[in-house]
């Protein structure tokens, strides 16, 4: 798990500043404004990083018979053999944040990457890394769930051996106190 750590590191190390230099963007009413180019932004900082990952990707043995991918859905919650605890956190989490994060969505559209043998391997030493990426400094508190939520799926339910919060911009504080909020609504 170091080894897999460490070339994420690397690889991050070697992502170029314009990739995650926030945009303009200011709030109106609570709302952000130019919400739609952090998302793009996230969207261009991944695609960076997988093509630095993939440079270490293919030097690395570790990695001979796995594959990298983005937004996967696995198929964990609609698929014959769901896992009942997931669908109810889900609902729990849809119930409370619906309004402001729309769960089905996230949920077709997940992770924002990984490493891994494919949708059905389940084996421990296929199964390398996921991250979630956050760039947004200000993400809604449901959209942070919605990601914390995922990284425990994949390391619970698929047997991941390295999960990653990947925050940028994100107030280090913050986190944590939404990591323990998490927590203590036993999600």
């Amino acid at each position: 798990m170091l080894d897999t750590i460490n070339d994420v590191i690397t690889a991050l190390n070697k992502v170029a500043k314009r990739f995650y230099s926030l945009p303009d963007y200011y709030f109106h009413d609570g709302e952000v404004v130019g919400g739609e180019n952090l998302k793009r932004l996230e969207l261009r900082f991944m695609h960076e990083f997988s093509t630095q990952f993939s440079r270490i990707f293919e030097k690395q043995s570790a990695y001979q018979k796995l594959e990298y991918d983005f937004e996967v859905p696995k198929r964990f919650m609609w698929s014959d053999r769901a896992n009942i605890a997931i669908c109810k956190t889900y609902e729990r989490l849809d119930k409370k944040f619906h309004r402001k994060v729309n769960m089905h969505e996230y949920f077709t559209t997940i992770p924002d990457f990984l490493v891994h043998a494919g949708q059905d391997d389940t084996q421990t030493e296929n199964q390398k890394l996921i991250i979630e990426a956050k760039l947004n400094p200000n993400a809604p508190k449901g959209e942070v769930f919605k990601d914390i939520f995922h990284t425990f799926i994949y390391s619970n339910e698929y047997n991941f051996q390295c999960s990653i919060m990947l925050l940028v911009h994100f107030d280090k504080e913050r986190w944590i106190k939404l990591l323990s909020e998490y927590f203590n609504d036993k999600y």
